[in-house]
């Protein structure tokens, strides 16, 4: 106390004023309560943010574009120079965090094969390696995921590839008859992609001389032609090209003109057809090319429509060939229409409608097998999967959890009778689940390996609506300690809700757990904390004229407190003289 006393007296003295020997400082209990982390204090003695200088012209900041300048590169070390002085007191935290997050990572892993075909398709990491290496082996005759040893090739070496740069893998593309891969590289950090053909048989790269390229890179079934997309200035890709790897010069098969529109290739489900989708924010059109034919042209299924959005797929229905059309036509939540393959690309005219829209089920996305279609629905915002097995009656499959993020991670070969689910709850860390089609069965193939001390039936997830003041009924996904249900805990929102979401990275939970999101919820501990009130009276009157607070943890030991004591009362009149 007489230590605070003089801490106090002196901060008056400062400003020309005298601490009457009636003022104590009063220490409160210590209140215990369950917290994150300390919070870091700034670091002393940091010298101003550097600012970046304004030229002349409409633009004041266009010469940081010429980012190999000098003067630029001045300015970005000024930057990283401010920023490690800024958080140099943090240098120890970050590496406690760092190495635990790391510590609940297993480095040494092979992801689950992927059967296509007479292969198995996988990756491995291992520790001390940047990325995962690409593998196949000869597919098993009982149709396990058992990787065969004796038969396994490196199909792509990126640790090789990136050479201690940057590196950044854009396409990975087998070709239907398994003896090429395409992929793109982007090693500038730009987002400008340089494509490369590997003969598999001989190991022969061959880098494509084209420029600009957005990464893509789409198989005909002959397997020697290509479609690639290309950047226009503004990194739109607004064309595609065609090229034979017999050497024939590429051709140009779309452009794209309107600057509000992206496109993008690809495969159908079916394997029978190419697709060329261009799409804006609010609006959508697809166009369609024979994979047998890559020679011939794309044609439209339906022509844009402002604020008209759809997708498209091909697959069969009742064993006929037949187009899938999702869409917001008939409303906002879409509708599912269909069209028999006859040879030719149907036109709008000829859609039939096979799921209805309706107002209380969003209709997100259609997987299709040969024997099944698997609708991705949003119901309550939750995603529910509903399966339309050929010849048997639809179902919804079943969920352990109150709330959670689930997708069809692969749906395999189109003649296969499962898919695969990435199933991820917040009280769970990611799974792979293998779903039987005909029956519903679901088997975990793979879950993600959470090292360290980590029990998910150790916590409850549950799903609950709140009320706004409109009438709205707000969702609320919650996941806390069993035991401590019924018992009023400390509460971290948060709240995400742009572009349809919710609360999801890539269709996960952001703040869930998994390889990285375990220790947020499980590195919760209890820690005292001292809360010191000042209050300065008017010796001559008594009236209060000022008054601050301010916490401090105390870690346990009476040094520990009294540190803890001196802090929070240096913290409290920090804020003195008042304004």
């Amino acid at each position: 106390d007489v230590e605070c006393n003089g801490l106090i007296a002196s901060k008056l003295a400062s400003t020309g004023f005298a601490l009457s020997p009636e003022l104590t400082v009063v220490c409160n209990a210590p209140i215990s309560y369950i917290a994150r982390e300390p919070s870091m204090p700034l670091s002393a003695n940091v010298s101003a943010a550097p600012i970046a200088r304004k030229a002349e012209g409409d633009d004041p900041y266009a010469w940081l574009q010429e980012r190999d300048t000098d003067a630029v590169l001045d300015y970005l070390k000024a930057e990283n120079s401010y920023q490690e002085a800024l958080t140099a007191d943090q240098a120890g935290l970050r590496e406690t965090l760092f190495e635990e997050i790391k510590g609940r990572i297993l480095e040494t892993d092979l992801s689950l094969p992927s059967p296509w075909g007479p292969y198995l398709y996988y990756t491995r990491t291992t520790a001390g390696d940047e990325y995962a290496r690409h593998y196949r082996c000869r597919r098993p005759a009982d149709d396990s995921n058992q990787v065969d040893d004796s038969s396994e090739e490196l199909l792509l070496d990126p640790n090789v590839l990136a050479n201690g740069g940057f590196f950044s893998l854009g396409a990975f593309s087998i070709s239907p008859d398994h003896q090429r891969l395409a992929y793109s590289l982007d090693t500038s950090g730009e987002e400008i992609f340089t494509l490369y053909v590997k003969e598999l048989a001989n190991g022969k790269v061959s880098e494509l001389a084209f420029d600009n390229c957005d990464g893509s890179m789409t198989w005909a079934n002959d397997s020697l032609t290509l479609f690639f997309g290309e950047l226009d200035d503004t990194h739109r890709p607004h064309k595609l090209y065609r090229y034979r790897l017999d050497g024939t010069a590429a051709q140009e098969v779309f452009h794209e003109p309107d600057g509000r529109f992206f496109l993008h290739c690809y495969r159908s489900s079916s394997e029978r057809q190419l697709l060329l989708a261009l799409g804006s924010k609010t609006t959508s059109e697809i166009w369609a090319l024979d994979a047998e034919q890559p020679h011939l042209d794309f044609t439209c299924l339906a022509p844009r429509v402002e604020d008209h959005e759809y997708d498209v797929d091909h697959g069969q229905l009742n064993g006929a060939w037949t187009w899938f059309i999702r869409s917001n036509r008939d409303g906002i939540n879409y509708a599912l229409f269909t069209a028999t393959d006859i040879g030719d690309v149907p036109t709008e005219a000829e859609w039939q409608n096979l799921i209805p829209h309706s107002d209380d089920v969003m209709l997100d996305g259609v997987s299709l097998n040969a024997s099944a279609m698997t609708l991705s629905l949003r119901i309550g915002g939750l995603p529910v999967f509903e399966v339309h097995p050929e010849g048997l009656r639809a179902y919804r499959v079943e969920l352990p959890d109150a709330a959670y993020s689930l997708y069809v991670q692969n749906s395999l070969e189109f003649p296969s009778d499962k898919i695969r689910l990435r199933y991820e709850a917040l009280n769970r860390p990611a799974q792979v689940r293998q779903l039987e089609l005909a029956s519903g069965t679901q088997v975990v193939l793979k879950e993600t390996p959470v090292l360290g001390p980590f029990d998910a039936d150790a916590y409850v997830s549950q799903r609950l609506w709140a009320t706004a003041p409109d009438g709205t009924q707000v969702p609320i996904s919650l996941v806390m300690k069993r035991e401590m249900l019924g018992k009023p805990v400390p509460l971290y929102l948060y709240g995400y809700g742009a572009y349809g979401g919710y609360n999801r990275y890539g269709n996960g939970y952001g703040s869930g757990v998994g390889m990285y999101n375990t220790v947020p919820i499980v590195r919760t501990y209890q820690i005292q904390v001292l809360v010191v009130r000042v209050d300065l009276f008017d010796a001559g009157t008594g009236q209060p004229v000022w008054s601050a607070s301010a916490e401090t943890a105390n870690k346990g030991s009476q040094i520990d407190r009294t540190d803890a004591i001196r802090e929070a009362v240096e913290k409290a009149m920090s804020a003195y003289p008042p304004s």
